[in-house]
């Protein structure tokens, strides 16, 4: 991996942790430790609604270089309930790449 992409890597987990943040404002989360390996559901506990509300957040965040929405609808409920932060990372600098 590249410094430049290891950089965008590092801006787009920056940009994911700050929405979770952000959305789920709660005290909790202010000092819980969020990273690539982070499992939405398993790891935080986040209901389908935050888990939602935080998707549509980094959809507005990254404009329409992703459909985030889209990509999350081929996972099976399995993969949903694993989807790790850095799962949502990777897609993100997979399209930046690409675009």
């Amino acid at each position: 991996m590249s410094v430049a992409s290891n950089e965008n890597t590092n801006d787009t987990l920056a940009l994911v942790v700050d929405t979770i943040r952000d959305v789920v404002a709660e005290d909790w989360i202010k000092d819980y430790e969020i990273n690539r390996e982070t499992r939405f559901s398993r790891d935080m506990e986040l209901d389908s609604l935050e888990f939602v509300r935080i998707v549509d957040a980094i959809q507005v965040a990254v404009g329409s270089q992703i459909d985030v929405m889209e990509w999350l609808s081929g996972k099976t409920i399995p993969a949903l309930i694993e989807l790790r932060v850095g799962d949502i990372v990777d897609v993100i600098d997979a399209a930046k790449q690409t675009s």
